[in-house]
C-alpha cells in the first residue's frame, strides 16, 4: 500500500495530477500543485487593464488553500472624469460591529496552462464628512462591487489573457489584461500632507487647498486625524477615521473625497472628488477629477510635513 502511494504522488509530479484548481495531496498530507498552478505561487502580480498606463492596475496574489488555488488582491481604477474611479479590495464582506472589512479569496480555476477567478472588488465611500455652508448632514452612497472576470495565459513571469466587467453604471467592458511580478513596493504615505488643487475650466471647481492626515492599512488609505478641504465654493471639514478612502499600489495613489451638501429638504453632491497622482519621497504630484462634474478637473500637489 504504500508503495502504491507513494507512486502516485511521483505519477502526479510527473502528470500535474488535479484540474480546475485543484491537487493531490501526498502521503503527508501536504499539496502538490501542477506546474502551472506552481507558477503562480509566490508572487505578487500587478495587473494592467487594457495592458497599458497605471490608472487602471490590480494587485494580487495567488495562495494554496487546502489543495486549492485561490486568489485576492486590490484595485486602483483611475478613468478622469469617465466613470467608474475608484480604490477598492477583493471579495469579502464588512464586520457588522467595527466596520473593518474581512477579506475572503475567490477560487481559480485552471485548465492546461490556462486560470480563470472572477474577483468582486469592494468600492469603498468615504463617510463622515461635513460642509461650513451650509451646515447640514452629509449623505453618501453605500459601498458598490465591480466584479471583473479574468482568464489568463500562465508563464513563470506573465499572466496574459482577457477580462470582462459590468460596472456600476451597468455599461459592459472588457478587453485585455497583462500581469507581471511587483517590482515597486507599495509606497508609504502615512503622515501630514498639505497643498494645493489648481483651478479648472469649470468655474464652479475652482482652486482649493488640502490639508489631511494619512493612515495605511495594507494597501489601502484611510485619514488618521480630521482635515480640511477647500473648493471654490465651500469649506470641507474630513473627519477621522472616516472622511477619506484610498488605496496605494506600487508608487501610484488614489484618494477618493465624497460629500453631499443639503439644503431644507433637498441634497445636493456637489463633489465627488478624486485625486490621483505619484509619489515620489515626501511629495504627491497628480490630477484630480469631480465624478459629479465632468468638467471639474485639475493638477493638485502635496507635500509631507
Amino acid at each position: 500500500m504504500r508503495r502504491f502511494v507513494l507512486a502516485f504522488a511521483v505519477a502526479c509530479l510527473l502528470t500535474s495530477c488535479g484540474g480546475s484548481g485543484t491537487f493531490s495531496p501526498t502521503v503527508e498530507g501536504a499539496c502538490v500543485p501542477s506546474s502551472i498552478a506552481a507558477q503562480l505561487l509566490g508572487k505578487t502580480w500587478i495587473g494592467l487593464l487594457d495592458c497599458g498606463g497605471t490608472t487602471r492596475m490590480l494587485r494580487v496574489t495567488f495562495a494554496e488553500n487546502n489543495c486549492h488555488i485561490t486568489v485576492n488582491g486590490v484595485a486602483l481604477i483611475y478613468n478622469g472624469t469617465t466613470f467608474p474611479s475608484f480604490p477598492g479590495t477583493g471579495v469579502g464582506g464588512f464586520d457588522n460591529n467595527t466596520g473593518a472589512f474581512i477579506p475572503m479569496d475567490a477560487p481559480v480555476t485552471i485548465n492546461g496552462s490556462q486560470a480563470t477567478f472572477t474577483m468582486s472588488f469592494i468600492v469603498f465611500n468615504p463617510t463622515n464628512n461635513r460642509t461650513t455652508i451650509p451646515p447640514g448632514p452629509i449623505l453618501v452612497v453605500p459601498g458598490t462591487t465591480f466584479p471583473v472576470t479574468i482568464s489568463v495565459n500562465v508563464a513563470d513571469n506573465s499572466l496574459s489573457g482577457s477580462y470582462s466587467t459590468t460596472q456600476a453604471d451597468n455599461a459592459h467592458q472588457q478587453g485585455d489584461i497583462c500581469f507581471s511580478p511587483e517590482t515597486v513596493p507599495t509606497a508609504n504615505v502615512a503622515g501630514h500632507w498639505t497643498g494645493v488643487m489648481s483651478g479648472t475650466t469649470d468655474e464652479s471647481v475652482g482652486p482649493g487647498t488640502l490639508d489631511t492626515t494619512l493612515a495605511m492599512n495594507g494597501n489601502a488609505v484611510d485619514l488618521g486625524a480630521d482635515g480640511t478641504m477647500t473648493t471654490s465654493e465651500v469649506t470641507v471639514s474630513l473627519t477621522s477615521p472616516t472622511g477619506i478612502s484610498g488605496m496605494v499600489i506600487g508608487n501610484q495613489v488614489l484618494i477618493g473625497i465624497t460629500f453631499v451638501r443639503v439644503v431644507g429638504q433637498q441634497s445636493d453632491e456637489i463633489q465627488h472628488r478624486w485625486l490621483y497622482g505619484t509619489i515620489s519621497g515626501d511629495t504627491i504630484t497628480g490630477e484630480f477629477s469631480d465624478i459629479a462634474n465632468p468638467q471639474g478637473t485639475g493638477t493638485f500637489t502635496l507635500i509631507r510635513s
